[in-house]
């Protein structure tokens, strides 16, 4: 019922994708001294940048769950479960 609703497009923001690429760009102004990085290389950087914000949402979650639930390690499950599976990976 979301294109009743919303007719168009569905709005976003672009403030994620702004932080990740103020964040590849500062580092690879900061490995510029080593030489250029090709635009395959920017993109790799880019991906693994935004790898790493994956990897810290979902330890958090994990460290979350396993703090409210004390007798059994939702999180732990929840990783193994996740890194399991290939839609986290391929859409990160």
């Amino acid at each position: 019922f979301d294109h009743l609703r919303y007719p168009g497009v569905v709005p976003r923001t672009f403030t994620g994708p702004l932080i990740l690429a103020y964040i590849s760009y500062f580092i690879s102004w900061i490995a510029s001294p080593i030489g250029t990085l090709s635009p395959l290389q920017i993109q790799f950087l880019a991906r693994l940048v935004l790898l790493t914000f994956s990897w810290h949402a979902w330890f958090r979650l994990a460290r979350a769950l396993d703090q409210k639930t004390r007798d059994v390690q939702i999180g732990s499950y929840l990783l193994i479960i996740s890194a399991c599976q290939f839609h986290i990976p391929y859409y990160a």
